[in-house]
This record gives structure tokens, sequence and C-alpha cells, in this order.
């Protein structure tokens, strides 16, 4: 009410007469008010109907609600002059939008939207890890109070041992890690909102995806998949989907599923026997299971390949032979084997084996 009457006392010292503001709802008196208060057209009508005795003070929210009366002048003014909803856009800061920023025609690039996400990559910097320098998608907090890859911290606490130091500040440290989940929702939230872009985003994505698949496979294998236990197996193998390379567990894992029949786990399973990777070696039984997989369901060229090169070079606990080689060579470069899991780079030099020893023929 205090307000109305204000505006009142103003629109009368700038109108001519009592009479010419009744006259005029827009010219002289809402321009003047406007400029003064920055108020909208409604807020100027509404004194002039209270002037006249036409307004119930019900329909205007600044005297019908004294309690809200501040907040909403605040908000009034700032549609005024900035619109509402999309419209009113504010960095993060609080700070708001100068008319002069609004895009008039069209342009989405505004600074406010820029600053935003410069503020919401600052944020995102502010956890990346020290150690792999990216997003963490399993956030841990060690006792230095820094935030890590939980497979990376653990990766460097069993090389350091009892000698462990701070990645970040390289002060002793003990090797206690707490699980970081608000930072991990607040990665999350930041990333699937589009608040930050970039390499640092895509990678943490990529990493969500392997995360959520790796689970998957996971569930599969032990529900007796035998597929699944060879894919586990080659994950641990190479060290993929976040996975730390394991040659023990990708022997356990080759190895069930050779149990089930998968025919490039017994390839894969042999291969680690011969060599012993990440289990005792023993040729006998890996050549066994090898010349399983060479005839098993329509023969595995992994299995074929890896005979023809041991045959070739006489090496593995085989004799050499031009004759083998070239039988198991030629299975590999004629794709006779209906299982197919060698790697265009092993297919590449089985045809250039293949070759030499047609034209260099093994003496002998």
């Amino acid at each position: 009410l205090l307000c109305c009457c204000l505006l009142r006392v103003l629109v009368c010292r700038i109108a001519p007469c009592r009479r010419s503001l009744h006259r005029c709802s827009v010219p002289l008196s809402y321009f003047c008010i406007i400029r003064l208060l920055g108020l909208s057209q409604s807020q100027v009508l509404a004194v002039v109907r209270l002037d006249q005795g036409g307004l119930d003070l019900r329909e205007f929210p600044l005297a019908a609600n004294p309690h809200r009366r501040r907040s909403n002048m605040h908000r009034q003014i700032s549609e005024s002059r900035f619109g509402s909803g999309d419209r009113r856009r504010r960095s993060l800061g609080g700070e708001r939008r100068s008319p002069s920023s609004v895009s008039i025609e069209g342009d989405s690039r505004i600074p406010e939207e820029t600053n935003f996400r410069e503020t919401c990559d600052g944020i995102a910097d502010e956890f990346i890890c020290p150690i792999t320098m990216e997003l963490p998608v399993e956030p841990v907090m060690a006792e230095d109070g820094f935030t890590y890859d939980k497979s990376a911290i653990l990766k460097l606490i069993q090389q350091q041992k009892t000698n462990l130091r701070s990645p970040y500040t390289n002060e002793p440290m003990g090797p206690k890690l707490l699980p970081a989940v608000q930072v991990r929702n607040v990665i999350e939230k930041l990333v699937s909102s589009g608040a930050i872009s970039g390499e640092k985003a895509e990678y943490w994505k990529e990493r969500i995806r392997d995360e959520k698949e790796l689970k998957d496979v996971k569930q599969r294998a032990d529900d007796g998949e035998e597929d699944a236990m060879y894919k586990l197996g080659c994950w641990y193998g190479h060290g993929k989907k976040g996975l730390r390379k394991d040659s023990g567990l990708a022997y356990q894992w080759y190895r069930k599923s050779a149990d089930h029949g998968c025919v490039k786990g017994m390839a894969a399973a042999g291969y680690h026997l011969v060599k012993g990777l990440g289990v005792e070696m023993n040729r006998v039984e890996g050549m066994s299971l090898l010349g399983m997989a060479t005839y098993a369901r329509g023969g595995s060229d992994f299995a074929a390949y890896f005979l023809g090169i041991w045959y070739d070079d006489g090496s593995c606990g085989l004799p050499q032979n031009q004759e083998r080689a070239m039988f198991w060579l030629n299975k590999v470069v004629n794709q006779s084997c209906e299982v197919r899991h060698l790697t265009e780079y092993h297919r590449v030099n089985a045809a250039d084996r293949l070759k030499k020893l047609k034209e260099e023929p093994f003496a002998g």
C-alpha cells in the first residue's frame, strides 16, 4: 500500500493534472514510472485504478501479501527487464544478465552460457585423478585427502607397498581408501546434463559404458554362458573395459569357457599352458587343447596359426616341419577354419610366412 501511495505521488508530480492522468494510461505517466522504478505496465495501471477507487487490493499482490512483498517485487522487476522462464538466465555466481548480452537474432552463444561451462569445467578439474589425469569412474578418497580412481590408486598401493607416498603431495600416507560417493554423483550429473563436454566427458561416458557392459558380461558368465567367459578372459588378458591386466585371471576364464565347450576358450587356454602365462607351463596339456580346438566345430584359426608358426620355427616343443607348418598356415590364409578369432595382424603374418615357405623350401 505504501508503494502504491508513493507511485501515486510520483504520477501526480509528473502529470500536469489529475484529469490528464486518467486519460493517458501509457504515454507520460507509464513512461516516467517505468523509467524511475522499472515496473511493468500492469503495475502502473493498477495504481491508476487504485487512484480512481476501482481496484480491490486483493488484485494487487504487492499490497495483498506484505510478507512476500519484497520477493514479488524483485521477481516482477526482473521479469519486466529480462523476461521470464528460459529467457532469464543467470550465471553460476548469481549475477543477472545484462540486456545487451541477450541474443535477439537467435545467436545461442551468450557470455553467461560460456561462463557457466567454464565454471563447470573448473569444478570437474578438481575431481580429476592425478594418476590417470581423467575423471574417475569409481572415485575413492585416500588418506592424503584427494580423490583418485580406485583401480589406479590400488595399483600404486600394490607397487609401493610399505613405502607409499601421495601422488599429489609426495608425502607419506597410509593405504586406507574411502568411497567418494558424492563425487561420483556430482560427476555423473555434470556429464549427463551436458554441463561439461569434450575429452573429459567422452572418456568418462566410455568408461561408464564399459562398466555396464562388464557387469552384464560377468552376470552372464556366472550363469554359465561360455562366450561370456571367453570374453572376460580376453578383457583380463589385455587389460580392457577398466580391468587390470591379469594373465592368471585370463587363464581361469579361458579354461572355464573351454570346459563348457567353447572352441575359442580351448585355443586360448592351450596357448597359455604352452607359454606358461598365468599358469604353470604344461605343453602336453596345452598342445592337447590346441589340437582339440583345430577340429572342434570347424576349427579355430587362432590354434591353426600358432601350430603353423611353431612348426615353422621348431619351437614350443614341436619339431621344425615345413609340411606341417604349411598345412596349418594354409588353413588360416584360405579361411577354412569356421571359428575365427585371430587378429588381422596375425592373418597378414600367416600369409607372409606361407609365401616365404613356398619360395624357400626347407632343406632336409
